[in-house]
């Protein structure tokens, strides 16, 4: 409830920022194209921007866990669940909707008073314009498709003008313009600035149309016109009229000089004008994400595990994945390496193995079982697909690769792995490899689970 006032109160404060431009820049000037597009649309502006959401992303690492310490909880206790009480926002909430209730009401008697008028009257064919004579002394107006004029008018001297004037509000379709303000407004209507905004639509209507009327028609005949009309019953605010509420303003409107001295250049204002609002009204969420850490490939070296920290290792950079050379090369075993692969294992990782001259058979019975039989080397392998150029491969396939080649040859678990793949790759190793200048080649005994590292097997983080 709090939140939908502060929505409100910010929808409000947008309003009043776009009226009080269009009263400094365009409310005295002849921009009424310009303004009749401006002002519902700035109104509608008003309820969007408070709805934008900028999300922004906040990594943190995760806190150690320290293996001796320990938390306490209290026991769970079952609380009763509070009654409902009346909160301040509450009575504002009643308020407003009652208001929305009422201005809708006045909304509804207004168009079922216009269609009640139509109804009644007859129909005229006047200059060559259907128009709806009523018994009724009413100002003319339009409403949609329909002009109405009192029977009384039809003896005006002026007739043929104010038919006019009534038929540009018709096939401008101005009615429409005028509905979209006042179902806007509703949600509003405790806003001043709403209520000024709202009358500016029509105005600008108004200015429009006697702008058009009196490139054809003498403006001082026309305005004498309006003067006529001024004393006639309106039959709802928000229909359009020739007399309107704003006559002086009109005929001082009409007065004006077409020049608009750097038109487009205040019309460009609108922009940073935009941009102030959507940052300081929209609203700001900041996500917060645990970074995790890239997993760790083993390195094992005729049965004894290396740490990548290993001062030996110091020039080799591990952040984009492992170079088995640069490895060899690092340790100073090149020449002796006899075999060398990566094994995957959900549970244990991923071990990178070189097997040297130097080892002795025997002597660890883990690594030898690695080296003569890496798929048996786990009990319980994590499945391991294989795909060529972005294809997943069948196993009869797979089988096939032995003593192949490939230009790069790229581990993919998790989340990386299914959404390169699908779900056919989730919990499962997907050897990713590519053809192209060799680099890579598979082993003869490790069809599915090892690969000779003579490239760069990358570990990507996250993985």
């Amino acid at each position: 409830m709090e939140d939908f006032l502060i929505y409100i109160a910010k929808s409000a404060a947008a309003a009043g920022a776009f009226y009080l431009l269009y009263r400094v820049l365009f409310q005295h000037q002849k921009h009424f194209v310009f303004n009749r597009i401006y002002l519902p649309v700035s109104l509608a502006l008003s309820f969007a921007i408070p709805l934008i959401t900028f999300t922004s992303v906040q990594y943190i690492q995760p806190a150690p866990v320290e293996t001796n310490s320990f938390a306490y909880l209290a026991e769970a206790t079952t609380q009763p669940t509070p009654g409902f009480e009346m909160e301040w926002f509450h009575y504002l909430i009643g308020i407003y909707a009652f208001g929305i209730l009422g201005f809708l009401l006045y909304l509804v008697l207004g168009h079922f008073k216009a269609f009640s008028i139509i109804k009644k009257s007859r129909l005229h064919k006047l200059f060559n314009i259907n128009v709806n004579v009523t018994f009724k002394d009413v100002h003319p107006f339009s409403f949609f498709n329909k002009i109405v004029l009192s029977d009384r008018t039809l003896d005006n001297p002026n007739l043929a003008m104010i038919v006019l004037h009534e038929e540009i509000h018709v096939r401008e379709k101005h009615t429409l313009d005028i509905l979209f303000a006042e179902i806007l407004f509703l949600f509003q209507w405790f806003n001043p600035f709403a209520w000024l905004l709202k009358d500016a639509i029509k105005n600008n209507l108004e200015y429009k149309t006697d702008h058009q009327v009196t490139k054809t028609i003498d403006p001082l005949q026309y305005q004498l016109a309006m003067v006529g009309l001024a004393h006639k019953e309106g039959v709802a605010p928000f229909l359009t009229a020739l007399n309107g509420s704003q006559l002086k303003n009109r005929i001082v409107m009409m007065k004006k000089k077409n020049k608009n001295k750097y038109a487009l250049l205040k019309q460009l204002l609108v922009l940073p004008l935009l941009a102030v609002l959507t940052m300081s009204l929209s609203n700001k969420e900041v996500k917060t994400r645990l970074v995790e850490s890239p997993k760790q490939i083993k390195i094992v070296v005729d049965g004894e595990t290396i740490s990548q920290n290993d001062p030996r290792l110091k020039s080799v950079d591990f952040s984009k994945g492992i170079d088995g050379k640069e490895v060899m090369l690092a340790l100073g075993i090149e020449d002796k390496v006899i075999s060398n692969g990566m094994n995957i294992d959900d549970k244990t990782g991923t071990v990178f193995f070189i097997h040297t001259s130097d080892y002795k058979e025997g002597s660890n019975a883990k690594f030898d079982k690695l080296i003569s039989n890496p798929e048996k080397s786990n009990e319980n392998p994590a499945k391991t697909l294989h795909a060529i150029n972005g294809k997943i491969l069948s196993e009869e396939n797979a089988q096939k690769l032995d003593k192949m080649e490939f230009e790069t040859a790229t581990i993919l678990t998790g989340d990386e792995a299914v959404e390169k793949y699908g779900e056919v790759a989730r919990d499962a190793s997907v050897v990713d490899l590519k053809t192209g200048e060799p680099k890579v080649k598979l082993s003869s005994n490790t069809t599915l689970k090892a690969i000779m590292v003579s490239g760069k097997i990358t570990n990507e983080p996250g993985n």
